[in-house]
């Protein structure tokens, strides 16, 4: 009998430890420096041939990329609402990040662009939401909070113009682009 109370003891510590290790690694996160973050894109764009976002993150409004692969997400052929997968962030820094939605219609390519940034929390769940509305007549970001509830917070950093640049003077935050397609 002395043999199996050693085995269940054993086991009895064995989960303890883990249970002890699991929330020293929770707290650890909520301390240390990271958040979630997710991206929902929606548009209410009809008739079009395709549609596509890229989001990458930037370290400043002057779009220097913290690392090499800085795109966070590359979606081709979505629908009316697309969710993509949450990411951690890191809380050290704010995290800035620019949305570009394009898509494409028989004779013209329609464009838009949004970014802002905002200083995240240890611990706190976030969600994006970039909307393209009026046919691509305009584009915006929205943010939230959804660690307890949905609670909508301004950003912090509404840069001026975006990083991806179409034309000479590049375009600004939420204002479309409309290109002509050459069909030979």
């Amino acid at each position: 009998m002395k043999s199996g109370s050693n085995k269940i003891s054993f086991t009895a510590v064995s989960v303890l430890a883990f249970c002890a290790w699991a929330t020293t690694v929770q707290a650890q996160d909520s301390i240390s420096g990271s958040a979630s973050f997710n991206l929902i894109g929606k548009t209410d764009s009809e008739q079009t041939l395709g549609r596509h976002y890229t989001v990458v993150r930037y370290l400043d409004e002057k779009c220097a990329k913290p690392k090499r692969n800085s795109r966070l997400y590359r979606e081709k052929y979505v629908e009316d609402i697309e969710t993509f997968d949450t990411i951690d962030i890191a809380t050290t820094e704010p995290f800035i990040f620019q949305v570009d939605y394009e898509e494409k219609r028989r004779d013209t390519e329609r464009s838009c662009s949004a970014a802002a940034g905002f200083t995240p929390v240890a611990g706190r769940r976030y969600r994006g939401e970039f909307k393209v509305s009026g046919q691509v007549s305009r584009c915006e970001i929205t943010l939230f909070d959804v660690t307890e509830g949905e609670v909508e917070f301004p950003a912090e950093i509404v840069p001026e113009t975006m990083c991806t640049r179409r034309g000479a003077t590049g375009n600004g935050n939420g204002v479309p682009t409309h290109a002509m397609i050459d069909r030979f």
